[in-house]
């Protein structure tokens, strides 16, 4: 489900040739048609704000920073006057990155084992999840505490089962 128009995306393409190099353009152009649509809609929401700033303050597109090998969005030496700013940009839907299916996963586990205890319990539960945040290196962080390989073990589900039927 797109954002923009494909003639709006390639204007405000055109209108940041300037600014874009061959291999930005080219990345921007393939995640905007990709068939998962979540990468599609991040590299919109990449674009328009792009587009934005440019239309706003001097932007330079991933600029080269010394002492990095980090690809950053833009760099604005004038979005506030009293220094350079640089701008990363985090999309819309990072699921990949902040655990969703890790997440997701674990929550049907656990719909499922409560589903086998009583009848369509799961429709009841909310999964929240701890998630840890922090700055290192000058950069933020989250971490979400969703373990790759969980499997509900039996000390759990004795908890999840007398959990249910003393609620219900």
């Amino acid at each position: 489900m797109p954002i923009f128009s494909n003639r709006r995306l390639r204007s405000m393409l055109t209108e940041l040739d300037d600014r874009l190099d061959s291999s930005k353009k080219k990345d921007l152009l393939q995640r905007l048609g990709h068939k998962d649509s979540s990468l599609a809609l991040a590299a919109e929401a990449e674009l328009s704000l792009l587009w934005a700033l440019r239309k706003s303050v001097e932007i330079e597109i991933e600029p080269t920073l010394s002492g990095t090998s980090r690809k950053l969005e833009a760099l604005s030496p004038d979005l506030f006057s009293h220094a350079p700013t640089v701008i990363e940009i985090t999309a819309v839907s990072d699921d990949g990155f902040s655990g969703y299916n890790n997440m997701k996963r674990i929550s049907e586990k656990i719909f499922h084992f409560s589903n086998s205890v009583r009848r369509k319990f799961g429709r009841y539960l909310e999964i929240t999840f701890f998630n840890i945040d922090y700055w290192r290196d000058g950069r933020f962080y989250r971490e979400i505490r969703a373990e790759e390989g969980f499997e509900i073990n039996d000390h759990t589900k004795q908890i999840i089962r007398a959990w249910i039927q003393n609620n219900t």
